[in-house]
């Protein structure tokens, strides 16, 4: 059974680092846990979009700080859905699934078996989903006396929520210390012993590597070694831009481009651009044109900041090594997380927190902790790759989807297969609800039904009854919602009555 930590060392003085603590925090008193964060802060890194699930309100609660107030410190909007724009003929999104939703699946599974099934069905995937109805009228996620439970996400500005989490940190008995690692020590069992920090020592009982592709620690753990993940063609590079703007979007936008695709996040003040692509196909000069060409295209002039960096497509395979654990980027980003890393973190620090209090033998803790990573992260990896590959309408080498689906990831080679069979989508240990719909979503948006010899349906009145009503229930559903500016000026104002 693993010890309850009385020391511990974080490594990355950054936003995962920073939520690390806090979890930790959240979970152990500061008499039973002391907390240090080590590391430095770039005050040059561009400010960029992260994604957050509800997981970040409810941290942030439990900090006395309300949804209303730490959105507007971090510059937050509600994150309802993604849409892709030239991925095939026509554009489509996948939004967030809900509780609503959820009463739908099962009419929507079936109707998308019978289309691949030859029956001649018109069937709107996005009409299934209350989420996407709430962000086409720009609705916010949340209303009063709603009988169900909506999902969602939140789009925060990094620097923004980077400076309210060190605000945060300082006030809850967390020590930080502005240094860079200089080297650590192991024991002879292999332990992490202690670091050495610009005249530092540090010692702990548990030692966390936030420091994302740099893998400051784990790289220097026995054992460690990194594996590729399943890839055909690696967006290997990022450019971003920030422009102005006095819009404010619910909505990511993706678009394709002949060597790569372009990321669009709306916030208050500012979009951001964030342009992948593969440097096999263009060069740095060239994507900073392609780049410049688009943005300008919609509208936008004034480039506010510029960014080039490099993606990484590899995973940590041993991402919890004896005392030290991998926690973020730093167990290997891809392309297909990258969205996702503050979930990711989230998800990995109740999973050390649960293992501390569970009876478990230590080495399979180790084993179910790893396993639990991994799967999640090819899972992601799969996805992302179908996206780019399942799509055969595009000229350039870089968007050619291949002939031959064994091409593809073993997780996205089984589903389409499935998926072209008519059968319903199933593969285990790693698949969810919430990956099924976005593989539904995926498949269906992007055009894979049978096109000739289709054939009516027996019973195609009572099918297009059953899908008026199910898209009036959603309209319906969508009357005692605000906008998203009244939702949060409400807040704003409940907040102001209570400080009175």
């Amino acid at each position: 059974m693993l010890p309850i930590p009385q020391n511990i060392i974080i490594v990355g003085l950054n936003i995962h680092g920073l939520l690390t603590a806090l979890l930790l925090r959240k979970a152990y008193d500061p008499a039973v846990a002391a907390i240090t964060v080590v590391g430095k802060v770039d005050e040059n890194i561009p400010s960029e979009v992260m994604l957050a699930g509800k997981a970040l309100n409810t941290l942030m609660t439990h900090f006395d700080l309300a949804e209303a107030n730490w959105m507007r410190q971090t510059n937050a909007t509600f994150k309802l859905n993604n849409r892709y724009v030239g991925f095939s003929e026509q554009s489509f999104s996948v939004p967030n699934t809900s509780e609503v939703d959820i009463l739908h699946r099962p009419l929507m599974f079936e109707l998308t078996k019978l289309k691949r099934q030859h029956y001649e069905l018109d069937l709107a995937l996005d009409d299934f989903f209350f989420s996407k109805a709430l962000a086409t009228k720009n609705l916010s996620p949340k209303a009063q006396d709603f009988p169900f439970e909506t999902d969602f996400q939140y789009q925060v500005d990094s620097n923004g929520l980077l400076c309210l989490l060190r605000k945060v940190a300082s006030e809850n008995d967390i020590n930080t210390q502005q240094c860079e690692l200089d080297t650590l020590q192991l024991d002879q069992d292999g332990n992490l012993q202690h670091i050495e920090c610009e005249n530092l020592i540090l010692t702990g009982d548990y030692f966390f590597d936030c420091t994302a592709s740099a893998q400051l620690l784990i790289r220097n753990m026995p054992e460690f070694r990194q594996e590729s993940l399943p890839d055909v063609r690696v967006n290997d590079r990022k450019l971003s831009f920030t422009v102005a703007s006095e819009c404010c979007a619910s909505e990511i936008t993706t678009t394709a481009l002949d060597s790569g695709f372009v990321k669009q996040y709306f916030l208050r003040d500012t979009v951001h651009f964030q342009y992948h692509y593969s440097s096999s196909f263009t060069q740095d000069a060239q994507a900073v044109n392609v780049l410049e060409r688009h943005v300008s295209n919609l509208g936008y002039q004034h480039v506010l900041q510029r960014h080039l960096s490099e993606s990484r497509t590899c995973l940590a395979s041993q991402s919890w090594i004896k005392n030290c654990l991998a926690i973020g980027p730093a167990c290997g980003s891809t392309e297909g997380t990258e969205d996702h890393e503050l979930g990711h973190t989230f998800a990995m620090l109740e999973h050390f927190i649960s293992s501390i209090q569970s009876p478990d033998d230590v080495s399979d803790l180790v084993k179910n902790y790893n396993h639990r990573i991994k799967s999640r992260f090819i899972y992601e990896h799969s996805y992302y790759n179908t996206l780019l590959l399942l799509n055969s309408r595009r000229n350039s080498p870089y968007w050619q989807t291949p002939q031959d689906i064994h091409s593809l990831s073993p997780i996205g080679r089984t589903l389409f297969s499935q998926w072209l069979k008519g059968q319903d989508l199933d593969v285990d240990p790693i698949f969810d609800i919430n990956g099924l719909t976005a593989w539904y979503a995926l498949f269906s948006g992007l055009g894979h039904y049978p096109n000739n010899d289709v054939k009516p349906h027996p019973k195609a009145e009572s099918i297009y009854d059953n899908i008026q009503d199910m898209c009036r229930k959603i309209r319906g559903c969508c009357l005692n919602f605000q906008s998203h500016e009244s939702q949060v000026a409400e807040g704003q104002n409940h907040a102001n009555v209570t400080t009175v």
